[in-house]
């Protein structure tokens, strides 16, 4: 004698497996999802432009909002700095890597690089510009126009400690732009180009640092370093070149440990 059986179809509605559905896929978007927003969104929070990013508080901001980016990005841009976003055509305005720098030789001296974590942690650099043999080809002149008529001085600098990710941005100590001579003298034997010798950073307390990225957190062991270089000359009537140029820990301090607490 045969028996007939019906067979039970699963369907979907109030019921233990559909439940198991519903939070599989739920936990599946989450997996997919919430990663893509954390990392984009931290970014977009945190990334920073050097000689354009700093802070403003708010009468909205909190007390924590307000350390927060008090720790993390200077009050104010170095008095002096150009509005990179100009649309004036005198300005010409380039960002690169320093080592793809080529219009003059750089020199870069860390003279102190303290991250003791003691609330003081700072760096400071000499950095020296000289004339190239190919200074005067690339410009089209052989002399720079002074920023006065009563010195010589027709260079100008400023430095920045930067890190996306963590939004981090600190400028130099001193509130105005550095100003030295690179036009090389009559007097050969007495050049020794443009000098900037007390560039001094704070912050350096904050590194390592970590973003709050989710799986896994995006970290910043120690900041770039960020050159402004201004300068005009004359071609076809004169015009204003402006330099933003990026160096890794590497380059502004070979030899050291990146990332640890560090005393040269």
């Amino acid at each position: 004698m045969k028996t007939n059986q019906e067979t039970t179809k699963f369907k979907f509605g109030r019921n233990p497996l559909s439940l198991i559905i519903v939070l599989a896929a739920l936990g599946i978007l989450f997996l997919i999802f919430f990663p893509i927003y954390s990392y984009t969104s931290t970014w977009k929070n945190n990334n920073v432009t050097p000689f354009e990013t700093y802070y403003k508080t708010s009468s909205t901001d909190s007390d924590k909002v307000k350390e927060k980016k008090t720790k993390r990005l200077s009050t104010s841009l170095p008095s002096g700095i150009t509005d990179l976003k100009t649309e004036d055509s005198t300005y010409e305005i380039y960002k690169m890597k320093g080592k793809d720098f080529n219009l003059f030789d750089v020199e870069i001296n860390c003279t102190a690089y303290n991250n003791n974590h003691d609330g003081a942690d700072a760096a400071t650099f000499k950095v020296t510009m000289k004339w190239k043999d190919n200074t005067k080809e690339d410009l089209g002149t052989n002399t720079l126009v002074p920023f006065s008529n009563d010195n010589k001085k027709d260079i100008k600098m400023a430095g920045c400690f930067a890190a996306d990710w963590v939004g981090f941005c600190k400028y130099q100590t001193t509130n105005s732009l550095l100003s030295s001579t690179i036009t090389p003298q009559e007097s050969e034997s007495e050049y020794s180009g443009a000098a900037f010798s007390a560039i001094s950073i704070d912050g350096l307390d904050y590194f390592p640092a970590k973003a709050k990225t989710w799986p896994i957190p995006m970290s910043a062991k120690t900041p770039d370093l960020f050159l402004y270089v201004e300068f005009k000359y004359q071609h076809n009537g004169i015009k204003t070149r402006i330099y933003i140029l990026q160096y890794t820990f590497d380059e502004y301090n070979p030899g050291a440990k990146a990332g640890g607490i560090y005393s040269k």
